[in-house]
């Protein structure tokens, strides 16, 4: 249908003349590992929170329907229960599944003896000392899992099945009685219809002859000590005529109905006393076997050129024992200590360790950036350069870790055992986060250091070292003679805040290192519609100055709404549910259309109509993983992974692309005159408008879809080769147009 022609408001001309490469790696990812229960209680499937037994009471755990125990920190010992049994419950126990687990002792692996060498090799052990922040472990807490009725249990440290990891739940009870788990920060674990469940555990018993036990989930009421009414449940049958511990592997069948609020029970079908470890429950469609699906699909859809990781602040702790040790995080993952993350406040099992990161990246058709620590914690001084040698081998190890032949090397070696012998070809490493002491003897020092032996051992690595976050950067080993390939900048604001800055890329001194902008988000106040429009603005600036940067990523990106620390993300859920915020859609968009070169993109007149109007323009597009524009959500997998990207501005199918963020709350008519390109008699045009009735709107779980893209329509004007286009109030615009 015609379109009425608005009175004008501006004119942007854009002209047909290549100018600076646009890197493939624009739109890249900040994954900080753990906070939020982002990664552990998010991104990673598994479905028991503290399933090692290994929390004792440190941090954030709560219980049933999201109640904290007796004290938060503290934990009441439970006793046996009396209550008595729910209604049907003998008839529901007749119904229990046929035998369907396999056992084997931990030791019948013959790999494992090498993880434990390598563990116990370790320079780095955590000492005995506590950080700052860490609390003391409360030895009577196992919270969340809770004792069911005639059951008693108690943590011990006795006997577990692996020395790394040394406290296990030692229960005692009657016939049907057992434990019970409610997920993840105690709401519930999620039973979607149609989808099994793979489960294992470990498991030690003095009992001799068989024991059986149901592995069952039921409906989830908080407190309930009774068993419940099983929505799935399998029998395991254990031979007991050893006392050594076994590792129990099981199968859940699918449920023939969805329920978000599910809890694992363990059921003891005969009186026993056995001890438990190592507690698994996985839905089966976890991409690789790792991954919540939506969740991951969410971030596949990001395209990120690559995925920066762990931290962030969640990398250096406030001391050794709750830093992120890399080498701590590989191996079994039941074997793996854990440690607590006092950045962020909460226990986590290491579960999301280095191979799972690098397998991530893989699996979302990303090049892996890891972080290396440099000896700096939070709040304390850097460890003495003379002392600092271990942090050396462990970056160095690291690499060899990712990269090295499994025929030559030991970490090469274990990262085949775990099932990848290809190197990943890990090509980025960051040097430290957040460095802000330029003393002779801080950041400086401790990045020479590293950086010399990492470019001694592989010259072609791309070094990323610590910069501007709004600290002087005198000293910065980038400004006084060390190489730095790159330098990582990070912006948090206001939205207007962001607005102001955004444009100050513009003058940047060209004689210094490229840009990657690590860290941003216009993120005082609630997340909205405003610091989406914000955050574009800072995005096109970083555009238009694609000589000076290379690469950017949204902080943070992952939130479970029951554990949120940073309020301000991109992707919220929680067990059952997830929603995208506004600012991913903004990321969603500019990473979607994705350029090759900028061009020459320029508002006339320069008014109080268009002072809040940001634009920049490209030509060409990215090919290769993720090239194409619209696009659904696709899981893609290392087998059809490519890692060519190819540009051609000059290309037939050239695309020309405009990017336009209204930060005002009064639309804009903007006229788009185009100098210099060929275009069909009818070319074709695709426009998407992010924007809402008002700048503070956003989406939650209830309305996850208040604010998302929508077509735009725009007028094309065949004899003028222009194009008008209506940016409404508070709104981002993408406009691409196929050139012939």
């Amino acid at each position: 249908m015609p379109v009425m022609t608005p009175q004008l408001d501006a004119t942007l001309r854009v002209i047909n003349a290549p100018q600076a490469a646009i890197s493939p790696l624009m739109y890249s990812m900040f994954l900080e590992t753990e906070i939020n229960f982002g990664g552990e209680g998010g991104l990673l499937a598994e479905l028991i929170q503290n399933r090692d037994f290994e929390a004792l009471g440190r941090g954030r755990i709560l219980m049933e329907g999201g109640q904290f125990g007796a004290e938060f920190g503290a934990m009441t010992p439970l006793k046996r229960s009396t209550e008595g049994q729910p209604e049907n419950y003998e008839s529901d126990l007749e119904h229990l599944h046929a035998p369907v687990a396999t056992v084997q002792t931990p030791e019948s692996d013959a790999s494992l003896l090498r993880f434990r060498d390598l563990h116990s090799n370790n320079p780095n052990k955590q000492s005995a000392r506590k950080d700052p922040s860490e609390p003391l472990p409360i030895y009577s807490d196992f919270r969340p899992w809770i004792a069911l009725r005639n059951t008693s249990a108690k943590i011990d440290n006795s006997t577990a099945p692996f020395p790394s990891n040394p406290h296990t739940l030692y229960i005692q009870g009657d016939a049907f009685g057992g434990v019970a788990n409610p997920g993840w920060l105690g709401q519930g674990i999620s039973v979607r219809k149609g989808i099994p469940f793979k489960g294992s555990m470990y498991l030690r018993t003095l009992d001799r002859g068989h024991l059986l036990l149901s592995v069952r989930l039921c409906e989830q009421v908080a407190g309930k000590r009774s068993p419940g009414v099983a929505l799935v449940q399998a029998t395991i049958s254990v031979s007991t005529r050893s006392s050594d511990w076994q590792l129990i592997q099981f199968d859940l069948p699918a449920a023939d109905r969805s329920q978000p609020k599910a809890r694992l029970e363990l059921l003891l079908l005969q009186p026993c006393h056995v001890w438990l470890d190592g507690v698994s429950l996985m839905p089966t469609d976890a991409v690789a076997g790792l991954f919540r699906r939506d969740i991951f699909e969410a971030m596949s859809r990001m395209r990120p050129g690559f995925v920066r990781m762990p931290g962030g602040n969640y990398l250096e702790g406030t001391g050794m024992r709750t830093r992120w040790d890399w080498k701590a995080t590989v191996g079994l993952p039941a074997s793996r200590p854990g440690h607590y993350n006092s950045a962020w406040g909460y226990w986590t099992t290491d579960a999301l360790g280095l191979y799972e990161l690098l397998l991530l990246a893989e699996a979302l058709r990303s090049e892996p950036q890891l972080s290396v620590y440099t000896g700096y914690s939070i709040g304390a001084k850097y460890v003495p350069l003379n002392d600092s040698a271990r942090f050396v081998t462990d970056a160095v190890d690291l690499l060899d870790f990712a990269n090295a032949p499994h025929n030559t090397s030991p970490w090469g070696r274990m990262r085949a055992q775990m099932g990848h012998a290809a190197p990943f070809g890990l090509k980025r490493l960051e040097v430290g986060n957040e460095e802000s002491d330029m003393s002779a003897d801080g950041y400086p020092a401790h990045y020479k250091l590293i950086s010399d032996a990492l470019r001694a051992h592989d010259p072609t690595l791309t070094l990323v070292a610590s910069g501007d976050w709004g600290r002087p950067l005198r000293g910065s080993p980038c400004l006084t003679g060390q190489r730095c390939d790159v330098w990582d900048a990070h912006h948090y604001d206001s939205p207007d805040g962001m607005v102001t800055y955004a444009r100050s890329y513009d003058g940047y001194n060209r004689s210094l290192p490229p840009v990657y902008v690590g860290e941003y988000a216009a993120c005082h106040g609630a997340p909205s519609l405003r610091a989406a429009v914000a955050e574009a603005a800072l995005l096109i600036s970083l555009e238009r100055n694609a000589d000076v940067v290379v690469a950017s990523s949204f902080a943070p990106l992952l939130n479970n709404v029951h554990g949120t620390q940073w309020s301000y993300n991109l992707l919220n859920f929680d067990s059952s549910r997830l929603y995208a915020l506004p600012s991913y859609y903004v990321q969603l968009l500019f990473a979607e259309s994705l350029g090759a070169f900028t061009l020459p993109a320029e508002l006339d007149p320069k008014t109080d109509a268009s002072a809040k109007v940001f634009v920049t323009a490209s030509i060409g597009r990215q090919t290769g993983p993720h090239a194409s524009w619209p696009s659904g959500v696709k899981v893609h997998t290392p087998a059809d992974a490519e890692d060519a990207m190819s540009v051609d501005p000059q290309s037939s199918a050239s695309v020309l692309t405009i990017k336009v963020a209204n930060y005002k709350p009064a639309r804009c008519s903007l006229q788009v005159r185009l100098d210099g390109f060929q275009f069909a008699e009818e070319p074709q045009l695709n426009a998407t408008v992010l924007t809402a009735p008002s700048p503070d709107e956003s989406n939650s779980l209830d309305e996850p879809n208040r604010v998302q893209p929508e077509a735009l329509e725009v007028q094309w004007s065949p004899l003028e080769k222009n194009l008008v286009v209506l940016l409404p109030a508070w709104s981002v615009v993408v406009v691409q147009c196929f050139l012939r």
